[in-house]
């Protein structure tokens, strides 16, 4: 009788044992989760990115399948011309840091909106994160590149700078003025980023796009210009 007792104890000690060490193991899996996700994401980036390049240097019509598997938000962004894949429930330093031509920002959210900034009577197209405001005359018609930007602040600092800047190309200033618009591409208070495009056909006859792009992240503002 004691041999069948000590046999019955010795099993439930080993299924006890067993049940601790999964019960940890599922513990450090499910802690681990979110950074799997997060190199999943960026493997999947650089592989479309990989992809992206090839077909560039390929005859028109060529195709790639790609397989994507997404724990997240997977974005393609036309107004931004950007790819965007966003995982949540994952810790880094706040900012921006790129790798080859894939670009990770971790932060608060952003938001754009349009609103009188600088109380002048004229509505403004803003772009705004916890670290700068950036704001934009919002304009269809007449276009002079070197009064447009009507506001940017650095919110750390408190300081408002109406900064004097103009958007040339090959240094020919009849580029900066002309007839064109400005349009924000996405509007809303829980975004990841945010741009003002300006859309100009100068004087000089050249036609090109300029967009002011705010991350959530950054703390400060790029400019593209695409002619």
């Amino acid at each position: 009788m004691n041999t069948i007792i000590s046999a019955v104890i010795a099993i439930l000690i080993v299924l006890t044992s067993s049940f601790i060490v999964l019960n940890a193991a599922s513990a450090v899996i499910e802690r681990n989760k979110p950074m799997q996700i997060f190199n999943e994401a960026r493997y999947t980036m650089s592989n479309l990115r990989s992809a992206i390049d090839e077909l560039m240097f390929e005859a028109s019509g060529a195709r790639r399948s790609i397989n994507l598997i997404v724990d997240g938000e997977f974005i393609v962004d036309g107004n931004e011309n950007r790819i965007k894949y966003k995982v949540y429930n994952f810790m880094l330093e706040p900012g921006k840091r790129t790798e080859d031509d894939m670009q990770i920002i971790y932060g608060p959210v952003m938001k754009a909106y349009e609103e009188d900034i600088n109380k002048d009577g004229v509505a403004d197209l803003v772009l705004e994160n916890d670290y700068v405001l950036f704001a934009i005359k919002k304009l269809n018609g007449a276009v002079n590149t070197s009064d447009m930007i009507t506001m940017m602040r650095n919110k750390d600092l408190d300081i408002n700078i109406t900064p004097k800047s103009a958007v040339m190309i090959d240094d020919m200033f009849n580029t900066s003025y002309g007839s064109g618009y400005t349009e924000l591409t996405h509007e809303g208070y829980d975004l990841s980023s945010s741009s003002i495009s300006l859309w100009m056909n100068s004087a000089s006859g050249i036609t090109y796009e300029a967009v002011f792009t705010l991350e959530a992240g950054s703390d400060f503002v790029e400019m593209e210009v695409t002619l």
